[in-house]
């Protein structure tokens, strides 16, 4: 027998199901934005405000927002994201920077206009970041 086919059977088999809502496991999930980063001393830098992708969408860089008191005369700083180490049993501070404070008040500032931002980080061998 053949099967009959209408503009409404066509239209059903075209809709894609909507997608679940998952909720990643709380072991494996921690927040970057917003969330202060320490210092390899303890010392508190300020928080994430930006994170920066690779053409590829893997993860390049964290942006912190550093320096001023009270968001005066502070300044953004992309660090590469191979100097971050997690710290999942500090809720508040879950994030240490391999680098102190004298390293990254160093560091040219961050933009996200004009010519590709300059990260701090460790020299790698492909200029793409890949290896």
């Amino acid at each position: 027998m053949r099967e009959r086919r209408t503009a409404a059977s066509d239209e059903a088999k075209a809709t894609p199901l909507p997608p679940k809502n998952l909720t990643p496991p709380k072991a494996a999930a921690i927040l970057v934005l917003g969330k202060k980063v320490r210092g390899p001393a303890r010392e508190v830098i300020r928080r994430v405000v930006d994170l920066l992708l690779d053409r590829h969408a893997h993860l390049r860089a964290v942006v912190i927002d550093f320096g001023g008191f009270l968001g005066v005369i502070s300044r953004k700083i992309a660090i590469d994201w191979w100097l971050i180490r997690f710290m999942p049993d500090d809720p508040d501070i879950p994030l240490v920077l391999s680098l102190g404070t004298t390293e990254i008040q160093a560091t040219l500032e961050y933009s996200d206009t004009g010519p590709p931002p300059i990260m701090v980080g460790l020299p790698r061998s492909d200029p793409d970041g890949a290896g």
